[in-house]
């Protein structure tokens, strides 16, 4: 099983900030203690940020840039290309989730995994019923937290990705970005695996799973929402990095000095030509041939 991630900087929700970067930072450290492949999947700009930062992935894909504007806003559709293009088991975890221990096997080598079941009241808010009516879900449908997820059963996942996405573009006129991703991904993955009748184990059963922050005894934390922002944890996660990880903290703080071409222009910055590199290549290492969001997600028959 490989490890993958995401870094979508096109979807107006993305903001460059030091913490996030930092975040990721760690969460890629610790991935490192505990894979032996690591997938970036990223877009011209985060590639950019990715090579000044030094990040040691082993491999970098560009497939993220080709997601149509209509959904920007929903940045999810991230996540769901950089799962869909997978060719071989995998776990794609969260910018904001850092693995301290080793997946369990009971994860490894399940057909599907979750982080857990989210909080049932969340998808209950009338607020958001008008999402679940343009996608056409089930108010009932029971979410799954998606800060880590994955499996061996890639016709599953691929056909969650397909339906998940074709929800997507059903809710582009919704203009909360995060209200339709939450819903979609994470309501969209529990309705299409009980349609399809595929159990899903779950890393960090409820209540936990709908908590934020440090889990100590289990040694796996997901710094979703405002957490990640607050000044108490990014202390945490400066600590941490300074205390296990002082070489990659150096080089992040050297690199970390160089991204002012892209807080200028975030959208703008040729990436080869920044980094002046030849075609196909970032950091000495090949980087994949990158495919249009349309061609890696095709449609399959929708789950009613």
């Amino acid at each position: 099983m490989i490890a993958v991630q995401s870094l979508w900087t096109r979807t107006p929700q993305w903001r460059l900030s030091r913490g996030q970067l930092l975040l990721q930072t760690l969460t890629l450290c610790a991935l490192r203690r505990h894979f032996d492949f690591v997938e970036l999947v990223s877009d011209e700009c985060g590639i950019l940020i990715a090579d000044r930062l030094r990040w040691n992935y082993d491999s970098f894909r560009t497939d993220l840039e080709f997601i149509p504007d209509e959904i920007a806003h929903i940045w999810a559709a991230g996540k769901l290309v950089a799962q869909r293009i997978q060719s071989e088991p995998y776990a794609h975890i969260d910018n904001d989730f850092v693995l301290l221990d080793p997946l369990p096997a009971a994860c490894r080598q399940a057909p599907v995994f979750a982080q857990g079941k989210d909080e049932p009241a969340y998808y209950l808010n009338p607020h958001h019923a008008a999402v679940f009516a343009l996608a056409g879900l089930p108010r009932g449908a029971v979410g799954y937290n998606a800060g880590i997820i994955g499996g061996t059963d890639l016709r599953a996942l691929h056909g969650y990705c397909d339906y998940a996405y074709g929800l997507m573009e059903k809710c582009a006129s919704y203009g909360n970005g995060t209200v339709a991703s939450i819903i979609v991904e994470q309501a969209g993955f529990g309705h299409y695996m009980r349609a399809i009748r595929c159990p899903v184990v779950e890393l960090i059963p409820l209540p936990l799973s709908a908590s934020n922050g440090d889990f100590s005894h289990c040694r796996f934390s997901h710094l979703w929402a405002w957490t990640k922002r607050q000044a108490t944890w990014q202390a945490k996660v400066e600590r941490r990095m300074i205390e296990e990880f002082p070489a990659e903290y150096a080089r992040f703080n050297a690199g970390y000095a160089k991204l002012g071409d892209v807080l200028a222009h975030p959208r703008r910055v040729h990436v080869k030509r920044a980094m002046g590199l030849p075609n196909g290549t970032l950091n000495g290492r090949p980087t994949s041939t990158p495919t249009p969001a349309h061609e890696t997600t095709p449609h399959l028959s929708r789950v009613r």
